[in-house]
């Protein structure tokens, strides 16, 4: 500023106000350190194995034809249908069949399991079983039906 007796003075606001400027994008970048800091701790910190949903008892699928239909990865239209539930399983017959003798086995190939399912209620009553068991039902008209099951 320039005054009538001719003196000049300079006010230094903004230069001052310069001189903290930096102090407050330091002190948001030390909060930015400190928050991703924090966040990448509780990461670490949290089981690395997510736990999976439980195992509910249960479930349904299909036995299709031992040999398959001709067609690799193509659907059956003539399979053995189940539904099972803690020691029970249903089926699902195909019209020209009356009963199906049902055989688990375990991965070692030995028979854990067999019952017969007959018409008018196809069902058997298993066993409590765990892990992967491989299924082979043999109808009365001789046709054989092969899965797996994981129960």
């Amino acid at each position: 500023m320039i005054f009538l007796d001719g003196s000049i003075k300079v006010h230094y606001l903004c230069r001052t106000k310069s001189i903290f400027a930096p102090m407050r994008i330091l002190k948001q970048i030390a909060v930015f350190m400190l928050t991703a800091i924090i966040a990448s701790v509780s990461t670490l910190a949290a089981d690395p194995k997510p736990t999976p949903p439980p195992v509910v008892p249960g479930g349904k699928g299909s036995f299709n034809p031992k040999g398959g239909n001709g067609r690799p990865h193509a659907p059956s239209n003539y399979a053995v249908t189940y539904e099972y539930s803690p020691g029970r399983m249903d089926f699902i017959l195909p019209a020209d069949i009356r009963s199906i003798d049902v055989m688990f086995r375990d991965d070692s190939d030995i028979e854990v399991w067999s019952a017969t399912a007959e018409m008018p209620d196809p069902h058997i009553m298993i066993p409590e079983m765990k892990g992967l068991h491989h299924v082979t039902c043999v109808a009365d008209n001789g046709r054989v039906f092969t899965g797996d099951i994981n129960f």
